[in-house]
């Protein structure tokens, strides 16, 4: 059985617990919301890039004048920084350039060994290349095949021209040096005429005319006036012919109209045609086609909005 000085005890403890239950909370302190950060972005006026909107970068010890970045907007990388030289005058900072590391050069004997073998392995290259050619490549890729190894010829030429520790009685050398320039000479030569004559015997798009003329291998000139259409779209046509250098029609570019009186600008359409198949349209082509089942390939190279302009609108008076 409990004493009686346990029961007394215990009873205190409850009396003091009831009058802090009874006592009132005293109210929280008020929360203070933080403060708003400070924009780090600055407005500047520089001399040189006019006015730029950037981020004030953060200032670190011996710092000095205030620096601004101007981040790409796409990703947060800087594009460029300048620093307030004195109140509202900005300059760019320019890093200093780290210098280029020296890359010791091929030794002279072994470059001219490179040199000679490249020389006598350019005509085997150069075969290979026109095997392209029997398989349709594209007359600019052929070209630039080729140059590409008159650059190689030419850019060895160079290095043993001018190589640090060329020999002073060079002799035979120099008559190597020679026959890569003239090779070099050579193929660039050949890869121009190569892709004109592949050109010339492809059925006529933008890009090859626009060589053609541009290397003077052709020309045009307009065919009579505006002319309405009696099949296909029925619209109006002015014709141009394409010229080769023995003043031969080799093709046509017909820019058509919705209206006689069109400015010259407004073509809806301006196709290539073969010189076989000049007014051919789908429908007549049907016409004479043996088979309803006969497939009709017309060859419609477009003409684009530049070439129009440069070379076949000026032609027309209008």
């Amino acid at each position: 059985m409990p004493s009686v000085g346990w029961l007394t005890n215990y009873k205190a403890c409850l009396n003091r617990w009831n009058r802090l239950a009874l006592q009132p909370i005293p109210a929280a302190p008020p929360v203070r919301p933080p403060a708003p950060r400070a924009s780090r972005k600055r407005v500047i006026k520089t001399n040189t890039k006019g006015t730029l909107i950037g981020d004030l970068r953060p200032r670190i010890a011996n710092q000095g004048a205030d620096i601004v970045d101007i981040k790409s907007p796409l990703e947060d990388s800087t594009l460029i920084s300048f620093r307030e030289q004195e109140p509202n005058v900005w300059e760019e900072i320019v890093e200093p350039r780290r210098p280029t590391p020296h890359t010791p050069a091929t030794p002279y004997p072994q470059l001219k060994g490179d040199a000679r073998k490249a020389l006598a392995n350019v005509d085997k290259q150069v075969h290979k290349i026109e095997g392209y050619v029997r398989r349709g490549s594209s007359p600019q890729e052929i070209e630039e095949q080729l140059q590409r190894e008159a650059k190689k010829l030419r850019e060895l030429a160079g290095k043993l021209a001018d190589h640090e520790n060329a020999p002073v009685d060079r002799g035979q050398d120099k008559d190597l040096i020679s026959g890569l320039r003239a090779k070099a000479n050579a193929l660039e030569t050949k890869a121009t005429e190569l892709r004109k004559r592949m050109t010339l015997v492809r059925s006529p798009d933008s890009e090859g005319v626009e060589f053609l003329l541009r290397s003077k291998v052709i020309y045009a000139r307009i065919v009579g006036n505006r002319i309405r259409l009696k099949t296909g779209r029925k619209d109006f046509m002015q014709e141009y012919v394409l010229l080769n250098g023995q003043h031969q029609p080799l093709w046509y570019a017909h820019f058509h109209y919705a209206n006689a009186a069109d400015a010259k600008a407004n073509y809806t359409e301006a196709p290539l045609k073969t010189t076989e198949q000049r007014y051919e349209t789908y429908e007549s082509a049907m016409l004479k086609a043996k088979d309803p089942q006969q497939k009709i390939d017309i060859h419609h190279g477009t003409i684009s909005d530049e070439l129009a302009i440069s070379e076949f609108l000026p032609l027309e008076p209008r």
